[in-house]
């Protein structure tokens, strides 16, 4: 829904600057500020991986990471707060911090899940 913004204001070029504008707030506020679904997403894989006594799929050390990773993305609410400086939009720590975070976050997640397939097909 975010992007949808973007390219409404993008739809119609002859549009006043205010309007263009508006939608290009309320799209990043909307794509940047809203982390809750992505914080459950990432407690809920570190409450999993806490669970596995055995460690088949997650080991220990990711259900740390995933729980202090949903912990440091709760920094991105302040963007609703600020319009310039790190804790904007488009600053150092609402957008590129956290953008790596949950990046490195992903990436992680990813190939332990592939090991796991991987460990699986082969038994």
């Amino acid at each position: 829904i975010p992007f949808a913004f973007l390219l409404v204001a993008a739809f119609r070029a002859d549009r006043s600057a205010d309007l263009v504008l508006l939608m290009y707030d309320a799209s990043w506020l909307m794509n940047l500020g809203v982390v809750s679904p992505t914080i459950l997403q990432i407690v809920l894989v570190g409450v999993c991986a806490f669970m596995d006594a055995e460690e088949v799929i997650f080991p220990r050390w990711h259900a740390w990471f995933s729980i202090w990773a949903s912990f440091l993305l709760l920094a991105d609410v302040l963007v609703y707060f600020f319009k310039t400086g790190p804790f904007a939009f488009n600053g150092a720590i609402c957008f590129w911090f956290e953008l790596s975070l949950y990046s490195l976050w992903l990436i992680v997640t990813m190939v332990i899940l592939r090991r796991a397939i991987s460990n699986s097909l082969v038994q």
